[in-house]
């Protein structure tokens, strides 16, 4: 019941990235760790988006993951486990999880009091469960998305222009946002049956936003740079060329970085 209600003494969960902890919050959840247990158990700490702490917060957490106290687990929740420090990664065990089907995450939704969940809402979670709110305001931002998407395909290069000067001057949500692109481009590129033409577009696009996530988030390239690249690779004009190109080149890497 006490863990039900994440009332749980022993339970310390902490959330980087959206959930934006402090250094401060990752000290005091390890001195509290460091401490025995309340219930006289074990004692569990979950860090969520661990893949997002910076440099001094997994230097912090390797001096605890060097000398753990008994009865002590410290789960690290990560999306892209390459990101955290060696030394953090060789003193952990590894576990891969699949992603949650639309149909699990609606069923999950449902369980949890949600009345209304569409298969669009379900999918924008990606495998992740995340608060019904969030997905209804990630809705919005979805169909924004496909409709610059569509200008996109048309070469219409005004809407394209505002899009990328409106989302890129929005730095917090730009990894949220290459999210919802990279969904929505793979969508289009799984239902182009037999049109070539814009198979080879969406694919030479879904490479480019696929790149667009390192060069925006680790390289921390000019993120209005990096969405107008991606959203002129939409252009059905290109397609000729991208057919007449192996691999399916120029990604976004050569053009920015040439």
């Amino acid at each position: 019941m006490l863990f039900n209600s994440k009332n749980h003494p022993d339970l310390h969960t902490i959330t980087f990235g959206t959930g934006a902890a402090s250094m401060d919050d990752l000290r005091e959840t390890l001195d509290g760790l460091s401490l025995k247990a309340f219930l006289g158990g074990r004692r569990v700490a979950i860090i969520n988006d661990a893949d997002e702490i910076a440099t001094i917060g997994a230097n912090l957490l390797l001096k605890t993951l060097e000398e753990p106290r008994p009865e002590t687990f410290y789960i690290l929740l990560a999306a892209s486990p390459t990101r955290l420090p060696q030394t953090v990664l060789s003193r952990c065990q590894r576990w891969f999880f699949d992603r949650l089907s639309p149909t699990e995450i609606k069923h999950i939704l449902t369980e949890r009091g949600a009345t209304e969940v569409s298969d669009s809402i379900a999918a924008l979670a990606e495998g992740s469960l995340c608060d019904l709110e969030t997905l209804k305001d990630r809705k919005e931002l979805a169909d924004e998305v496909r409709e610059v998407l569509d200008a996109a395909f048309k070469g219409d290069a005004r809407r394209i222009g505002r899009a990328a000067q409106e989302w890129g001057g929005n730095k917090i949500g730009v990894k949220e946002l290459l999210a919802l692109l990279r969904t929505s481009i793979r969508e289009r590129l799984l239902c182009c049956d037999n049109d070539q033409a814009a198979a080879s577009v969406w694919a030479t696009a879904l490479q480019n936003i696929i790149d667009s996530e390192y060069l925006a988030v680790d390289r921390h390239a000019n993120p209005t740079l990096v969405l107008l690249t991606v959203l002129r690779s939409c252009n059905l004009e290109r397609a000729s060329g991208y057919q007449n190109t192996p691999n399916l080149l120029p990604t976004m890497l050569e053009e920015l970085l040439r």
